[in-house]
């Protein structure tokens, strides 16, 4: 499960994956995302995973940068931090990083989510 709200007092994206997240539910997300007019172009997002399991092989993880091209178009920058503790999520948004390489994404991995979002913030 994906949720998603942004939080207008810290001026970021929140989002929270939870149990088994398909391949399905992240696509879906992008959409919702990509056309969500009413979020800032210069996007701070706070993503945590720690509750998730990736329920997709690896082999998705290029339709998935694809799909994350479309996306970042409509920004003029995401700052994407990711709260992450388990070995194998973290391996696979690795991989996503390396496949995913655009100007406009910036995409770092924490494990706690004071580390991110003292990256975030700039401090």
């Amino acid at each position: 499960m994906i949720t998603f709200s942004y939080n207008e007092l810290l001026e970021i994206l929140e989002v929270i994956y939870k149990g088994k997240v398909t391949y399905e539910e992240l696509y879906d997300f992008g959409i919702a995302f990509e056309n969500n007019k009413s979020l800032p172009r210069n996007l701070k997002m706070l993503t945590d995973v720690t509750k998730a399991n990736y329920d997709f092989p690896p082999e998705k993880i290029a339709d998935i940068a694809k799909n994350m091209e479309n996306i970042t178009k409509n920004y003029q920058q995401i700052k994407a931090a990711f709260i992450q503790t388990k070995p194998t999520e973290t391996a696979m948004s690795i991989l996503l990083q390396n496949e995913h390489r655009r100007e406009n994404y910036i995409h770092k991995i924490f494990y706690s989510r004071e580390q991110a979002l003292e990256w975030l913030m700039g401090k």
